[in-house]
């Protein structure tokens, strides 16, 4: 696979870049969409841990009991997840969508921001306040990928302030949250159309994106998986999963990363 900016020497890649984040699990990239969509950035640019950037899961880092992740650390500066990290990254000449024009960009934000948006209040409703999903696959899973006392505090945490956050937005209602996203699905599916990758014939800012919602929906086992059958509506959308995880995922580190993390994933639900 040749990365996105060849004249970039990723060997040799300064400042040093080191990502923190939580585990895999299912599959997944991480048991954080948030996580998911800060590697899916760094693998679709062409960079892999450990040659070109350090990898540290949660669970063996030493973390304040408020730590938000993913944290990435570009020249030893720890930047939050958003538009810091993309600044960084894009400074570092590691920006997916560095080729398109200026309307083309703005379609793009556009359509991460809907993701962002619609999917992600979504999935957090399903998987944290969906009290089914969340006793008996995240908070097992998320409580064995963390330390002690971080596995004890930080479920039950997130699940406080997912509610006051979607409360906040008046997005506590689990019908409004789902209809907003299969909304978005729909739109999703039309912008995607029969091309391989939202950007074309090659990944984009917005198939990273996709990458961090979409594969969440489609592989966290839920037991109430509303979310994901609508997302099974849209072959195109589900065949693009499997396309980013085929072709971006799948070098040998990696692999055995997932590997662990479903094995993790496994023994986590099998004793709750």
């Amino acid at each position: 696979m040749e990365p996105l900016t060849p004249e970039l020497e990723l060997e040799g890649l300064e400042p040093r870049l080191a990502l923190t984040v939580f585990a895999p699990a299912w599959g997944l990239p991480s048991i954080s969409p948030q996580c998911s969509h800060t590697l899916a950035l760094l693998h679709l640019a062409g960079l892999r841990a450990p040659a070109n950037f350090e990898l540290r899961d949660a669970a063996g880092s030493k973390l304040a009991p408020r730590t938000a992740l993913p944290m990435l650390e570009v020249g030893g500066r720890a930047l939050p997840y958003g538009h810091e990290q993309l600044e960084a990254l894009g400074a570092l000449g590691l920006d997916l969508d560095a080729g398109l024009g200026a309307r083309e960009r703005a379609d793009s934000a556009a359509y991460v921001a809907l993701l962002e948006d619609a999917l992600g209040p979504a999935l957090l409703h399903s998987m944290w306040l969906e009290q089914a999903n969340y006793e008996q696959v995240v908070r097992p899973v998320y409580a064995a990928t963390l330390p002690f006392p971080l596995s004890v505090y930080h479920p039950w945490q997130m699940q406080r302030r997912t509610y006051a956050y979607l409360a906040r937005r008046g997005l506590a209602s689990a019908t409004e949250v789902h209809a907003k996203a299969v909304r978005a699905l729909d739109a999703l599916s039309v912008r995607l159309g029969a091309r391989p990758f939202f950007g074309g014939e090659r990944p984009g800012a917005l198939d990273a994106a996709a990458l961090a919602y979409l594969v969440t929906v489609q592989r966290c086992p839920l037991p109430v998986d509303g979310l994901r059958r609508a997302l099974y509506a849209y072959t195109n959308l589900t065949e693009l999963c499997d396309r980013l995880m085929d072709t971006y995922f799948a070098d040998a580190p990696t692999v055995a990363r997932l590997a662990l993390g479903a094995a993790v994933a496994g023994g986590a639900a099998a004793a709750a």
